[in-house]
């Protein structure tokens, strides 16, 4: 009698259990509670980094050497350029050219001066010596995004503040050159001995 007792006594309390069991999922259905499935949760990572600008100038080709020579014999003066021209001179000049390139990552503007005029480079007769520069936007085959220069034919240097060589030279490696041509026109008074001039290339990252 105590195990049949026993046993309806299991049987109720395993229904009760189902009954209690279904309605907790019957109320959860109905109220819309998040359900626990095997959905797969996708999140995202993000990768920063930041690339400064830079202002960089390099001369590859720093010197122009003219040689040496003097006035012919019974005229006022002598020209002579970097690109090898001469008129009325004994020597024989070299070509060449200063060379500036663009080695930063950003455009820019190169103004230029120089340490001396054409009275301190070459010296003579005031009204004939001349100390002159100029751009030259080809170098080396490439065509420079040099957009503007205050010297695109042979001008006389200045020696305070300074001039536009070159504007918005590109960083960009197929146009990053830039060169700058002298001429110079040396009187027959002009004192003998050895002459230098140093030009002052600066830059600044173009606005």
């Amino acid at each position: 009698m105590a195990d049949e007792i026993s046993n309806k006594t299991l049987a109720v309390i395993v229904v009760a259990a189902i009954v209690v069991t279904l309605g907790s999922t019957a109320l959860i259905l109905r109220m819309g509670a998040p359900m626990i499935t095997g959905m797969v949760i996708e999140q995202a990572g993000t990768a920063t980094f930041n690339i400064t600008s830079v202002t960089s100038i390099a001369i590859p080709e720093n010197t122009i050497d003219f040689g040496a020579g003097a006035v012919d014999a019974g005229v006022a003066s002598a020209t002579i350029d970097s690109d090898g021209n001469t008129l009325n001179w004994t020597g024989t000049v070299p070509d060449g050219a200063f060379v500036i390139e663009n080695d930063g990552n950003v455009d820019i503007d190169i103004n230029v001066n120089s340490t001396v005029d054409a009275d301190g480079f070459i010296g003579g007769t005031a009204d004939v010596n001349s100390f002159m520069w100029k751009v030259d936007k080809t170098e080396g085959g490439e065509v420079s995004a040099c957009v503007s220069s205050d010297i695109d034919a042979y001008t006389e240097v200045v020696t305070t503040g300074g001039a536009l060589f070159c504007g918005n030279l590109s960083s960009i490696d197929a146009a990053d050159l830039v060169a700058m041509d002298l001429q110079l026109v040396i009187p027959s008074d002009a004192v003998p001995g050895s002459k230098s001039a140093t030009i002052n290339f600066i830059a600044s990252a173009t606005s």
